[in-house]
Formats: structure tokens, sequence, C-alpha cells
């Protein structure tokens, strides 16, 4: 499985069960499910590893050079790129503007039929994204009472869902929610549903801004064409060789060597020589769309661990030496929408790792630590923010629960309780 396609956020998804699935941890931890006032009131991962080398708001409108002094280029970009110009990251914004939703969290009782299997499930919170393309859903199990109930109630396959018990929109605790996709069949009764609402500006600004970045080239992997045979490495080799820039990127985009164990840091190899060639030929969007592969470690493996993902660097201190602003583009990478898509986007613990590793952390988490606490945005997104504050170990940033989401609080008991 490409690993770009691992990327949810339960137990054993997201940046809770990613950390945890990091640190080894297991167990079963029972906890009280208690929702607060809003909730009471509806229901109650070898072998030795190789070395790398190294609709538009005119009255507010995102993108004037005195509002938005970092969307316009950098005066500490390297002058080798094409930046975006306003007009680019405007675009982005006025089409996420339109076709972004929320996606929304769900709490309750699950009943499913997946597999030829049969399982109920209580007190289990599922996210419902709207997918880019058609009128399905994507559905994600986030987090549940306990490991067990996680387990039980998690979707093998998540996307492709469609709802055949009326709108999204109107969801309500109280109303059963039904997606069917072929003879499988998922029945949710909520106790809770987050609401719709609108999508703060700010939010959809720093999204916008990550997705304008990476669009500034085509994709870089042509997946109708990819290989991992060698005959498709000596040609690139050759190209290099020859210095035809050029060629050599006409090979890096469909040559995919597989990793031959968790350890192997060949496919991160590669993929960094194919980021470079983009730096040298000022090539922005590519570089980025594989700065990101690397910050992920989304690379074809015949197996994956823990202990091989940890050996893996995320390189986000490279972000630096291209001029964008850093700490917006990490944030912006937090940001989820549905309905939307863009060339890049990062699990929960590697993003962590990210912030880490590209020192800024700091002044992220303080801008994380107002989203979590904003009233105003999405709750999809406050939970985000409260997990990445909780994995960043910002226990500062957390100290007053009473601000947080509903869910976010519910989230938060659990993973204080694994410690």
């Amino acid at each position: 499985m490409d690993a770009s396609t691992r990327e949810g956020r339960g137990q054993g998804e997201g940046p809770a069960g990613e950390a945890r699935k990091a640190r080894g941890r297991a167990g079963v931890t029972r906890f009280a499910l208690v929702l607060g006032a809003a909730l009471s009131v509806v229901a109650s991962l070898e072998c030795t590893p190789s070395r790398s080398s190294s609709s538009k708001k005119p009255d507010a409108p995102l993108i004037t050079a005195e509002e938005r002094p970092r969307f316009p280029r950098s005066p500490n970009a390297n002058p080798r790129w094409s930046w975006p110009g306003m007009a680019q990251f405007q675009s982005a914004y006025d089409q996420a503007d339109r076709q972004a939703k929320p996606i929304r969290l769900v709490y309750g009782r699950i009943v499913k039929d997946v597999g030829g299997g049969h399982a109920e499930v209580d007190d289990v919170v599922l996210s419902v994204e709207r997918e880019a393309e058609g009128e399905t859903y994507a559905l994600r199990v986030e987090f549940a009472a306990t490991d067990d109930a996680y387990s039980q109630a998690r979707l093998g396959s998540r996307s492709g869902w469609t709802l055949a018990t009326g709108p999204m929109e109107r969801a309500a605790a109280g109303v059963p929610l039904v997606f069917e996709k072929g003879t499988s069949r998922i029945r949710i009764e909520p106790a809770y549903v987050s609401p719709a609402g609108r999508i703060s500006m700010e939010a959809l600004d720093a999204w916008s801004y990550v997705a304008a970045l990476l669009a500034t080239d085509p994709p870089v992997y042509d997946d109708e064409r990819a290989t991992d045979e060698e005959e498709a490495g000596a040609k690139l080799a050759a190209a290099r060789a020859a210095g035809d820039k050029e060629k050599a990127l006409s090979f890096y985009r469909i040559w995919r060597p597989m990793g031959r164990c968790s350890m192997d840091s060949r496919p991160a190899q590669v993929a960094r020589e194919y980021a470079e060639l983009c730096y040298d030929m000022g090539k922005l969007g590519c570089f980025l769309q594989l700065q990101l592969r690397i910050m992920g470690d989304q690379f074809d493996r015949v197996a994956y661990s823990s202990y091989g993902e940890a050996a893996h660097a995320t390189e986000a201190e490279r972000l630096t030496e291209t001029g964008l602003d850093v700490d917006t583009f990490l944030l912006g990478l937090v940001i989820r929408f549905g309905g939307v898509s863009r060339e890049g986007e990062l699990g929960g613990y590697r993003l962590v790792r990210s912030i880490k590793e590209s020192g800024r952390a700091a002044p992220i988490a303080a801008r994380l630590a107002a989203w979590a606490k904003d009233a105003t945005l999405d709750e999809y997104n406050r939970l985000t923010a409260t997990q990445i504050l909780a994995l960043l170990e910002d226990d500062a940033a957390l100290a007053d629960e009473e601000e947080l989401s509903e869910i976010a609080r519910l989230w938060l008991a659990r993973h204080r309780a694994k410690k």
C-alpha cells in the first residue's frame, strides 16, 4: 500500500494511532465517555539501513500586499523559483471557497455489516468527509472508548461510501445515518453531530497557501506508468550522466523503487535526488511535492514498522531554503476539508515530527493553541489542532480544557489515560 494512503487519525491510524504505534504501546484502557453539557443533552511495523545522501469575499480580500505579505514572492526566496503570483493564490482560495466543506464528526453507536462480518459498537467517533469527486464520502473511525472497540469499529475501506438517508447537511443527533458501498452497510446512531457551519477564512487561507504552492508544477509521479524495474533506473542514471535534465525528469516521474524492508532508505534517497533536480531546475511545486513525500515517509516498501519509520528523518529543515513562509506552510498542512484535494498531505505523526525537525515548533504551537480554542473554526480541525499539540507535548497550551471543543476534550481524556 502506498504510504500516502495511510492517513487516518484513529487509535491505529492518525496522530493518536501513529504515536501509539511509534512508541510501541498496546493495551486496552477503558475510560468514561463524558461529553459535557452539550452532549449530555442529546445522549448520554529487518535490515541494515542504507545511508541517505544527503463564494468570494470582496469585502475581505484574501491577498493584498499589505494584509498578506507572505503570499507574494518572499525577499528571502531563492531567485531560481518561478514564484506564484497573487492571482494564483487567489485562484486556489476562490476554488476552495466554492467547493470546500467541513468534515463532520459523529459520536454514537455504529452497526456495520462489512466484508461478511457484523459488529455493533458503542461510543465511537467517526469523521464523515465529502470526497472531491462525485457524491460519495470517506468515513474514518477517529477513536473509540477502548482499543478493542476501535478494532471492532474500524473500516477496511474508507472511501466511496454513499449516504442513503438524506443530505449530510441535515445530519443531527438522534437521526440515524446509513452509508452503503456495494454489499456493505454502516448505520450510525448519533448522539452528537458537529455543526456544518461556515469555514473560517483563516483556515481556508492556510489550506490554500499550501495548495497553490504545490500546484505550481504537475504531479511528480505518473501513476499509470509507474515502475520499480531497474531498467528505468539505469536509463535515469544515463540521462543524469549525460546532463540531460529534462530526460532525467521524465524517468524520475515513472521510476519508484520498492523498499526491501522497513529500514530501506533507498526510495527516500531516490526521491531526494529527484527533489534536488527539481530544485536545480527552479521547479518549486515539484520540489515541495517531493519534500512532502519525504517528510511523510510516503514510499512503497515490502514491510512497515515503527522502528523503520523512526529511522527515516523528515528533512523538514529543507523548507527554509525555499523562502516560503514555513510556519504557514506547516499550519496549512494541519487543516483539512472535504470536497477539495491538493497535491500532498501528511499523516499526523509525521507532521508532528516535521514541525519539530523544522525548528519552528514554538510559534506553530502558539497558533495551534489559538485554533484549538477558536469556536469559529470547524470542530474537525479543532480536534486536529488539539491532537498535534498533545503529540508536541505542549501541556501548557492544553491546560484550559474548557476552551476546547467537546470531541477534543473527549479525545484528550483518552489520550492522557493511556500515558
